[in-house]
């Protein structure tokens, strides 16, 4: 199914039944990477998996900036009327559900965000040299989207107030510290370190995450 928002079309799945769930895909990714997941939650909540702009099948723009893609989203929450949705984002879709519970704190109940930064330089060096490279062969506006951004301050995530869980992979991208410094400054966080798992490992074409994800919805 496709969507206007502002401009552009979203494509979007939507399955189950149950409270809303929306899960967004990370960098250069669709929202394909949830099948195996959506097939073992659909029971349980009403998922709306989405293509962001530049991704899948959704359209192509010159934008490639977090900010842009968060307002897509949330114009989406809107027009569909989606009340207080359960959220899961994955790398840059982790990156988009912070800075939208920072811009909108009543927009969710509950945020699960895996593998997200709050900057560049939460990425591992040799991650951002392998980035840095492919730029200067490609000019991808992928890499250099996650080579200059985002740009989210301590005080930004202390504006949220939605309880957030922050998972990480033992090996993942992400550095560790930085993980723990995300879910130290967000007031009504948990943060789990998924053991032996990478940054995609535990997450793409896999339902590993849905117990975690259950629990973590359905916890007082």
């Amino acid at each position: 199914m496709k969507l206007y928002v502002g401009n552009i079309e979203l494509n979007f799945e939507k399955k189950g039944s149950g409270k809303p769930l929306i899960m967004i895909h990370g960098n250069g990714e669709d929202l394909h990477i949830f099948d195996e997941l959506t097939e073992s939650l659909k029971n349980d909540f009403t998922i709306y998996s989405i293509d962001m702009r530049n991704h899948g099948k959704s359209s192509m723009t010159d934008d490639f900036d977090y900010s842009i893609m968060a307002y897509d989203l949330y114009l989406f929450i809107q027009k569909l009327r989606i009340d207080k949705p359960f959220f899961f984002g994955f790398s840059d879709g982790g990156i988009l559900g912070l800075l939208l519970s920072i811009g909108y704190p009543d927009l969710f109940e509950k945020v699960v965000v895996a593998g997200a930064n709050m900057n560049p330089k939460g990425i591992l060096p040799r991650i951002t040299k392998i980035s840095l490279e492919n730029y200067e062969k490609t000019k991808s506006p992928y890499e250099k989207m996650m080579i200059e951004q985002p740009n989210i301050r301590n005080q930004d995530l202390n504006k949220i107030k939605t309880p957030v869980l922050v998972l990480a992979g033992e090996y993942d991208i992400v550095r560790e510290t930085h993980t723990k410094r995300i879910a130290r400054h967000i007031k009504n966080s948990t943060l789990r370190i998924i053991p032996k798992r990478a940054h995609h490992d535990y997450i793409v074409h896999t339902d590993e995450l849905k117990d975690i994800l259950k629990d973590f919805y359905y916890s007082i």
